[in-house]
């Protein structure tokens, strides 16, 4: 598994034409060890980083 990056189109606002596009890091995750860990289909979940490291958690209540 890698970063990699997905591009995002800016739009000029008075005409709504692409003016131009930007990257940004991206992280995929997919798997069914997903729903083995808890994190089945449509579970609204929390990322945050804790010592420069990534934390998902399901969201409580």
């Amino acid at each position: 598994m890698k970063i990699g990056y997905v591009s995002i189109r800016h739009f000029y606002h008075h005409n709504y034409t692409a003016t131009w596009f930007s990257r940004s890091p991206r992280l995929r995750l997919n798997g069914n060890w997903l729903a083995e860990v808890g994190f089945s289909t449509d579970t609204p979940v929390i990322v945050s980083v804790e010592q420069r490291r990534l934390v998902i958690e399901p969201v409580k209540g």
